[in-house]
């Protein structure tokens, strides 16, 4: 079994918790399993970008860092968490210089952006060996009792 820290973001839980259940039920179904994060915010969104840039880095790498001290890649159904996350990420790891600023923001919280959690979106995910067993036999399993229904 795959374990993954999952991101829903601001709207998902909210708005559209069919999103949420269904995607539990598909990746339990396909072996994996989605672990909160504990203490997660606002991912944030870019609007927050264009008033605090420097607020916008920390507020994402704190959310990092949670899935990092709990050794899993995060993996997020929102498209806008995945590119405000993706991006946030890929700038820390290619500017020491930001990155340690931004750690010397995130150490009074007794955190530290390593960079080390790998973000994916839940529909971008490469199926593994066990998922693609899983995945064959529900078409098949689909494809049968379609068929024998008038």
């Amino acid at each position: 079994m795959t374990d993954y820290a999952v991101f829903w973001g601001c709207t998902i839980q909210a708005r559209f918790p069919f999103m949420e259940k269904s995607t539990k039920l598909v990746m339990d179904r396909l072996g994996a399993r989605l672990c909160e994060i504990d203490g997660v915010t606002c991912c944030p969104t870019k609007m927050i970008k264009i008033g605090d840039e420097f607020a916008w880095y920390v507020t994402a790498a704190r959310n990092l860092c949670l899935v990092e001290n709990m050794g899993m890649d995060l993996v997020t159904p929102c498209n806008g968490c995945y590119s405000t996350l993706k991006s946030a990420a890929s700038a820390l790891n290619l500017n020491a210089e930001l990155r340690s600023e931004v750690n010397q923001v995130l150490g009074s919280a007794g955190l530290e952006y390593k960079g080390t959690s790998k973000i994916k979106h839940l529909y971008l995910l490469e199926p593994m060996p066990s998922h693609q067993h899983h995945i064959m036999i529900s078409i098949r399993l689909k494809i049968s009792h379609n068929s024998s229904t008038p």
